[in-house]
């Protein structure tokens, strides 16, 4: 017996897709990216905008002729790095904008730039898998925007993991290909041989880490960066997942314990904690620090105490905690509640056909917003040392008039008192940011709120347009 659904994109277009009622769900959606000829990549929602089950058949999926569903493909992604952004669009093309030196021109391979499927970026460079397999590089040669050389390797490639200044692609057998600077991991011909049934690739600043198929693990690159993990080499059995710092590697074993090697004063050294270490969920890094959710809910943390390293101040707090999340220097953890709410955000989100709301408004927002906050304490900061430093250079000229009556205000010695030109051009400059940015959230955030009113109940309804990945280019380069 067959049943008969409608397919529908965000863009309003649809088709009805019949299959077998014993078809797995799959099948249902490559028939409806076929009808509706559209990339390869995508998920297909129901219609209270639950993500269905690929694994499952139609019957299970409790699917029934007549019944509306969403195909949602290629959700807005982008990557960032020093001074240039890559977004992949809804119909698998690239837009770059920013420093064209750090791969905001990506003209040079521009027609290449079909159905991209992940884009990774190293510090000046990106590379983007295409649905093919085959990647595209482009950004600073010295960096990794050259591929060249290992162009003709790079085929089935499954997933890209970047250092600072190299890239490593995981192939659909489960090798390893790396292009880049050789002293941050572009070079993996030492460890080739033994990258066999690569599962996953971690990277720090200068080195890469592998997990094979076997549960152990393969590094290279630099050896101070965790390049070189044979003094924990016996106990990478049964590794699970590994999560980087700048200079250490943290790795999750099956039995829930942790390891680390690199670089001590960036969390490659947890003796401090080892004994806590039980029972791991999950591990999150800052730039030189490591905070792992255990089982109970609890947090351990360790590596620098001003990166997060010390959680001590809030430890009694640290219950219940969901997911971990990390800015550049410190990490937040988000608790229970708090994840029930985000959870009831993204299923709304999802049944208004915003799911474009979750996955890039509303984290651009968040994180602007902490961006914001982080800012405005640096600039309360700035105001602060400002008026001291403008009230001791008072009290110097009084001084100096007490001790010289006769003196000019252009005297020599009233010369030689210390300006606060710095400070004024740092809080100045804060100031300008603060604008800027908050300019841009505004903007962002009326654009956000009319979208799930406007679409609301409407399956068919387009929740993010291209155009408006133009508008925010456009507003960038205004500032």
């Amino acid at each position: 017996m067959s049943i008969s659904v409608d397919v529908h994109l965000l863009s309003g277009e649809r088709a009805a897709v019949e299959v077998e009622a014993d078809a797995s769900v799959e099948s249902l959606k490559h028939c409806a990216q076929s009808a509706l000829a559209v990339p390869s990549r995508g998920r297909l929602l129901n219609s209270s905008g639950e993500v269905l089950d690929g694994a499952q058949t139609v019957t299970e999926a409790d699917l029934r002729s007549g019944d509306v569903l969403t195909l949602h493909v290629n959700q807005v992604q982008i990557q960032a790095r020093k001074g240039a952004f890559a977004a992949i669009l809804g119909d698998g093309s690239v837009v770059t904008w920013g420093n064209a030196t750090f791969g905001g021109d990506s003209s040079a391979v521009q027609e290449q730039l079909r159905d991209v499927q992940q884009i990774q970026a190293s510090y000046t460079a990106f590379a983007a898998i295409l649905g093919d397999g085959s990647v595209v590089t482009w950004g600073h040669a010295d960096y990794g925007g050259d591929s060249s050389a290992v162009q003709e390797q790079l085929r089935d490639v499954q997933l890209i993991q970047a250092s600072f200044e190299a890239f490593a692609a995981i192939l659909g057998d489960g090798s390893v290909v790396t292009w880049g600077s050789a002293h941050f991991g572009g070079d993996s011909s030492a460890v080739q041989e033994q990258l066999r049934d690569v599962q996953q690739i971690q990277a720090s600043y200068k080195a890469f880490a592998a997990i094979l198929g076997d549960g152990s693990v393969v590094t290279w690159g630099h050896a101070d960066y965790g390049g070189d993990s044979s003094a924990v080499q016996e106990q990478l059995r049964d590794v699970q997942l590994i999560q980087a710092s700048f200079e250490a590697f943290a790795a999750i074993l099956g039995d829930g314990s942790v390891v680390t090697w690199g670089s001590a004063h960036f969390g490659g050294d947890s003796s401090a904690v080892q004994e806590q270490l039980r029972d791991v969920q999950q591990i999150q890094a800052s730039y030189n620090a490591f905070a792992a959710i255990l089982g109970d809910g609890s947090v351990v943390t360790w590596g620098d105490a001003r990166s997060g390293g010390d959680s001590s101040a809030v430890q009694e707090q640290l219950r219940d905690v969901q997911q971990i999340r990390d800015s550049f220097e410190a990490v937040a953890a988000i608790l229970g509640d708090a994840q029930e709410q985000w959870q009831l955000i993204e299923k709304q989100a999802l049944r208004l056909g915003c799911s474009a709301v979750h996955h890039f408004r509303v984290p651009q927002l968040a994180f602007g917003i902490r961006m914001i906050r982080n800012l405005e304490q640096e600039l309360e900061r700035f105001k602060a040392e400002l008026v001291l430093l403008k009230a001791r250079r008072q009290a110097q000229r009084q001084r100096l008039a007490t001790r010289c009556p006769n003196a000019r205000g252009d005297d020599t010695q009233a010369k030689m008192i210390p300006k606060p030109t710095l400070l004024i051009l740092t809080t100045t400059a804060l100031s300008l940011i603060l604008t800027v940015m908050n300019n841009l959230l505004n903007t962002a955030s009326q654009q956000s709120a009319p979208s799930l009113v406007e679409h609301s109940g409407s399956p068919g309804g387009e929740a993010f347009r291209d155009s408006d990945v133009d508008f925010f280019v456009e507003r960038l380069l205004q500032y």
